[in-house]
């Protein structure tokens, strides 16, 4: 059994370098996440040569975490449309069945593109950290954050929190191309499963919405953590406040819900990968 995922994985991998969905999932938030520091270098310094101008000097650790939100987020966007087409655009193209008419088991095949999907996220993930951190380094020193010569923040608790929020990232990632291999396996139709899986995401941040009198049965049920261009109160989001001077914009480790930032997401993965499987399983592959 192991020995036939490593063969579906590696078929998997080599199918995924011949797409150009996932050369997008790579390299477009890497483009972004580099560009944003030299962005924001530049329309810093046509502020200086505006006459009275008092805008605060961008910090080196707010234009990391300001390059990180906008290409990790990018990038989970796109990838949640690429994973919502896994099965469905081999559905449409016959490659499934031909798949599934070999000696594998469908779990096998679920578990495989799963994996492959990971092995996607965790390029996307540390290029874009890379060209983030690079492009921040050249442009802006990531020293404390000050104001009128006082340290509001120290570059030491900036770096150490810049560190949980990139961990604190990737489980909720995870729970997102989860749900977008389960909306996947739901249809045959790629641009309709697109669609939905952008639906999916919109339903998500509505119910938090709704839901924001309970704060708890929202965590629980709805998961403030999934990442989402509307995710604006996600640890990632938080450090673009904290990094800019707001010391009180972030949760810490030591609230006693802090752990709902990794176990909700995964919970939600498991829960999506084996309802994947569940509906995969049930499905006549037509021609």
């Amino acid at each position: 059994m192991i020995g036939r995922i490593w063969r579906l994985l590696a078929n998997e991998l080599l199918k995924l370098l011949r797409q150009w969905w996932a050369w997008i999932i790579l390299g477009l938030p890497l483009l972004v996440a580099a560009g944003v520091p030299a962005g924001l270098r530049l329309d810093q310094e046509l502020k200086r040569l505006a006459p009275r101008a008092r805008d605060l000097e961008v910090g080196g650790y707010q234009c990391l975490a300001e390059a990180l939100h906008h290409g990790l987020y990018l990038g989970s966007f796109i990838f949640l449309i690429y994973a919502a087409q896994v099965f469905s655009g081999e559905r449409w193209s016959g490659q499934l069945r031909d798949l599934l008419a070999g000696p594998v088991r469908r779990g096998e095949v679920v578990l495989a593109k799963w994996l492959s999907l990971l092995a996607v996220l965790a390029c996307f993930y540390f290029l874009v950290i890379a060209g983030a951190a690079v492009s921040t380094v050249f442009f802006f020193d990531l020293g404390d954050v000050r104001e009128e010569g006082a340290v509001l923040v120290e570059s030491a608790e900036l770096f150490a929190d810049t560190i949980r929020a990139l961990y604190l990232f990737l489980p909720p990632a995870v729970a997102l191309f989860s749900m977008g291999l389960l909306i996947s396996a739901l249809t045959s139709n790629p641009g309709i499963s697109a669609a939905l899986a952008i639906v999916a995401m919109g339903v998500f941040e509505l119910a938090k919405g709704i839901f924001s009198a309970g704060p708890r049965f929202r965590r629980y049920l709805f998961n403030d953590w999934l990442p989402s261009p509307f995710a604006g109160d996600a640890y990632l989001s938080g450090l673009r406040q904290f990094a800019a001077g707001f010391s009180d914009a972030l949760w810490r480790p030591g609230d006693p819900e802090f752990p709902l930032n990794l176990w909700v997401p995964l919970v939600y993965s498991a829960v999506f990968l084996a309802l994947a499987l569940f509906f995969l399983s049930r499905k006549e592959i037509a021609d």
